[in-house]
C-alpha cells in the first residue's frame, strides 16, 4: 500500500465541506447593512461591508458612511478597538487633557492607550477631533496588529526620514499598503474613512493568518484544571477570560453552545520517529453563548459577549451584551445590555446595577408584564426604549404539489446540482492551490460520487499540515460567487432548499456540520473548514501517524454527505 499522510485527507474533506458551505450564500448576501453612499463599485465597498457584518461600524444616522471624508483620530480609535475586541468599558483612566470621560470615544482611546497602542502628543493631548494622518495611521495599525518590517527595504522616498518610517515599511512588507505611488506614501496626508476600513481589514487578515486565529462553534462538555473541554479538544483560556470559564461556572456552561475565537499554536515534539505535531488551542474571545442548563448561575466576570441566549431559571451576573435573548424566568444582576428580547411567557428580575437600552417584548404585552419586580425598578427603566415584537403568523399549510409535482427532493435534481457544485469546488479550489499542494492530486468522479486524493509526496511531515492549509486559506481569493457561476439560479435554489448540513462519517464516528457556520458574506470561511476537519480527524483517529494507518483503521469507510447526497473519499 502506498504510504501517505493525513494532509491529503484534510484537503479532500476541506474541499467538500466548502462545497456544503457554499450553498448558504443566497440568504446571507442580502443580510448586511448597506450605506447609501457606498455603492458596490466603491474601491472600499468589500472592506466596509466586512466591518459592518462584524458589527464594528454602523455609519451615521442618515444612512451614510462618508467614505471620502477624512477620518478623525477618535473615530479611528473606535474602529480599531472594536476590531481588536478590546474592552472599552472597564478601562484605566487616561490623562489626556483634551479628553473628558463624557467624550463618546473615551472608552476606545483609553483601551488603546492601556494596550500600549497609542500615547498621544507631547503636550499631553490626544486630539480626538483632529484628522488622522497616514503616518499616524501606519504607527497605530503596525502596533495594533503586530506587523513587522523584517528585512524589507523602504520603497517610499518621501518617508525615509519620517518618524513613522518603520511602521510604514511594516505595512508595506505585509501588503497592507502599496503607497500612493510606487515611491510615495504621503505620510502627512489625511486618511479617509474608506481607506481606513481597507487598511484595518488587510492588517487584521495578516494578524489572523500569523496567529492562526479562527472562529468556531463548540458545545462545552466541561471545565477541568482551568481548561475548557469541547468535542475532541482541550482548550486553554486567555487570562482575560479565566473568570468567564471559572470552575464555578461549569454547571451553567455544561452543554452550552458557544461561538469561540481560538488561537492555535503548533510545535514539533522531538521524539521517536516520526516527529509529531503538538497543536494547542487557546480561547481568546467569545462571540455568542446559548445556555441550556436550567436553574444555574453564571458570572461573566465583566466579559462582553455580543449575543447571549439564556436558559430557563438562570441568574446572569456581571455580563455585557449587545443582544440578550430571554427564555423563561431569569434574574439579571449587574448586566449591561443594548437589547433585551423577552420570548414567550418569560420574565426578568433586575437589580439596581442592570442597564438596558432597548427592551423587545411579545406582542400585546406591556413592560410591567415582563419585569417581575417592575414596581421596584420603575424609575430605573424610565429611559428604556420599549418595542413590541411582531405578532406571530401561521405559515400556510404545505400543499399537495400542484404543477410543481411534489417536493424538490423527489426528482433527484438536487443530487445533480450538488455534484456540479462539488465538482466546481474541487476543480477551481484545487487548481488554484496546484503549486502549494503539489504533494496531492484531488479528483472527483460524479458517476460514482467518489473523491480521490492521490498523494505525490508521502514524506510530507504531519507538523506541516495545519500551517500549510491555514496559510493557503488566508491568501485564497476564491469566492462563493466564483464557485457558483457554473450553476443557474434555479439550480442554486434547488440546492438551497435541500442542503443545510455536511456530515462526515469515518468508521464509527460521525459529525454533522451546519453549512451556515462556514459562510462570511460571499466568502467560504476556509480556515474554519480546516480547523473543524482537523478536529474531526484527530477525534476519529487520535493515534494514527499517517494515512496508511488511517486507511487500515477505517478500511476506507469514509463518507461525506452533502445534504442527502453521499460522497466516498478514497486516498491512494
Amino acid at each position: 500500500m502506498k504510504k501517505t499522510t493525513k494532509k491529503a485527507f484534510n484537503v479532500a474533506i476541506a474541499s467538500v465541506m466548502a462545497a456544503g458551505a457554499v450553498v448558504a450564500v443566497a440568504p446571507q448576501a442580502s443580510a448586511a447593512k448597506s450605506f447609501s453612499d457606498v455603492p458596490a463599485t466603491n474601491d472600499h465597498y468589500a472592506d466596509i461591508t466586512k466591518l459592518v457584518e462584524a458589527g464594528h461600524i454602523n455609519g451615521f444616522e442618515d444612512g451614510t458612511y462618508r467614505p471620502n471624508v477624512s477620518v478623525t483620530r477618535g473615530q479611528a480609535a473606535k474602529i480599531i478597538a472594536n476590531v481588536l475586541g478590546l474592552d472599552t468599558t472597564n478601562v484605566k483612566d487616561v490623562n489626556f487633557k483634551d479628553l473628558q470621560k463624557s467624550n463618546i470615544y473615551y472608552g476606545p482611546i483609553a483601551a488603546l492607550a492601556e494596550a500600549g497602542i497609542i500615547n498621544g502628543f507631547e503636550d499631553n493631548t490626544y486630539r480626538p477631533n483632529g484628522t488622522l494622518t497616514r503616518g499616524q495611521m501606519a504607527k497605530i495599525i503596525a502596533l495594533a496588529f503586530e506587523l513587522k518590517a523584517g528585512e524589507t527595504v523602504n520603497p517610499f522616498t518621501d518617508s525615509a526620514n519620517s518618524i513613522y518610517a518603520d511602521s510604514i515599511v511594516a505595512l508595506f512588507a505585509n501588503e497592507v499598503t502599496k503607497g500612493k505611488t510606487a515611491t510615495s506614501f504621503a505620510p502627512n496626508d489625511a486618511v479617509t474613512r474608506g481607506q481606513l476600513a481597507s487598511f484595518v481589514i488587510r492588517a487584521n487578515d495578516v494578524y489572523t493568518a500569523n496567529k492562526n486565529i479562527v472562529e468556531t462553534k463548540a458545545t462545552i462538555k466541561g471545565i477541568e484544571n482551568g481548561k475548557v473541554l469541547v468535542a475532541g479538544e482541550e482548550l486553554e483560556v486567555a487570562s482575560n477570560l479565566t473568570g468567564f470559564f471559572a470552575a464555578k461556572n461549569a454547571d451553567a456552561l455544561k452543554d452550552a453552545e458557544l461561538t469561540l475565537v481560538v488561537e492555535y499554536t503548533t510545535a514539533e515534539v522531538a521524539s521517536v520517529t516520526p516527529v509529531a505535531a503538538l497543536v494547542t488551542g487557546k480561547i481568546i474571545g467569545v462571540k455568542s453563548a446559548k445556555f441550556v442548563a436550567e436553574g444555574t448561575t453564571f458570572d461573566a466576570d465583566g466579559v462582553e459577549v455580543p449575543l447571549v441566549e439564556t436558559a430557563k431559571g438562570m441568574t446572569l451576573q456581571n455580563l455585557i451584551a449587545e443582544e440578550l435573548v430571554i427564555a423563561g424566568n431569569v434574574v439579571l444582576a449587574n448586566v449591561a445590555a443594548e437589547t433585551v428580547t423577552i420570548t414567550g411567557d418569560a420574565k426578568i428580575t433586575i437589580d439596581k446595577d442592570t442597564t438596558i437600552t432597548k427592551l423587545v417584548i411579545p406582542a400585546g404585552k406591556k413592560i410591567e408584564d415582563v419585569i417581575a419586580n417592575y414596581a421596584e425598578v420603575k424609575e430605573q427603566l424610565a429611559g428604556v426604549k420599549v418595542e413590541n415584537a411582531p405578532a406571530a403568523t401561521t405559515p400556510p399549510a404545505a400543499g399537495g404539489g400542484g404543477a410543481s409535482g411534489g417536493g424538490a427532493g423527489g426528482d433527484g435534481s438536487s443530487s445533480v446540482n450538488v455534484d456540479t457544485l462539488v465538482d466546481s469546488v474541487i476543480t477551481k479550489a484545487v487548481a488554484s492551490y496546484k503549486t502549494e499542494l503539489s504533494y496531492v492530486t484531488v479528483n472527483f468522479d460524479a458517476n460514482s460520487n467518489t473523491i480521490t486524493a492521490s498523494v505525490n509526496t508521502p514524506s510530507t511531515k504531519i507538523s506541516d499540515i495545519r500551517g500549510d492549509l491555514l496559510r493557503i486559506s488566508s491568501t485564497s481569493n476564491i469566492s462563493l460567487a466564483g464557485l457558483i457561476e457554473d450553476l443557474s439560479l434555479t439550480e442554486v435554489g434547488t440546492i438551497l432548499s435541500n442542503v443545510s448540513t455536511v456530515t462526515i462519517s469515518a468508521g464509527t464516528k460521525s459529525q454533522a456540520f451546519p453549512v451556515s457556520t462556514y459562510i462570511t458574506g460571499l466568502n467560504v470561511n476556509r480556515s474554519q473548514v480546516i480547523t473543524d476537519a482537523t478536529a474531526f480527524i484527530n477525534a476519529a483517529a487520535p493515534d494514527v501517524v499517517d494515512l496508511e494507518d488511517f486507511q487500515e483503521a477505517f478500511s476506507n469507510n469514509i463518507t461525506i454527505t452533502v445534504g442527502s447526497v453521499p460522497y466516498k473519499v478514497v486516498v491512494e
